[in-house]
């Protein structure tokens, strides 16, 4: 097995007033770009597991819904949506339940490894991501306070 960690940082997360409700979007798309990590040139492989991490300590329970294209997901802090084109690409989700995220006093962290490989290919080079709350949560203290990684097999 030749594993990777792909990882990206989250942009355009809410640090107003306004709190995130089940449900809704958190951040924009996360763009996982393959290329530098991948040692085939076919953009197939496997997603093992994945990790996040919040620097603002606020996520509980939250999905990360993949897509093997550029998606037009619902802006931050709104409820989730896709259109019917754009669900066409979705890949797989990666659940992040509340009993797996571990609190500390300064951030929060949790993994998911799957049971089965979620198989992809990315004609584009690139997975895309979108995170949703779970839970009620409240707001960010920086937009860039999530990073999510994929644990990547290209064999």
């Amino acid at each position: 097995m030749t594993y990777r960690r792909v990882a990206v940082t989250s942009a355009g997360l809410t640090t107003s007033v306004t709190a995130y409700t089940s449900g809704d979007s958190v951040g924009t798309e996360f763009v996982f770009a393959l290329t530098p990590a991948t040692t085939l040139s076919s953009g197939r492989g496997v997603i093992l597991g994945a990790s996040i991490i919040d620097e603002g300590n606020v996520l509980a329970a939250c999905d990360l819904a993949i897509f093997n294209a550029a998606s037009t997901p619902a802006a931050d802090n709104a409820a989730n949506a896709w259109s019917d084109a754009n669900i066409r690409n979705f890949v797989g989700v990666i659940k992040f339940a509340t009993a797996d995220v571990n609190a500390s006093a300064n951030n929060r962290f949790a993994s998911a490894l799957l049971g089965s490989p979620l198989p992809f290919e990315a004609p584009t080079g690139s997975l895309y991501g979108s995170l949703i709350t779970r839970s009620a949560n409240a707001v960010f203290t920086a937009v860039t306070d999530v990073t999510l990684s994929l644990f990547i097999d290209f064999n």
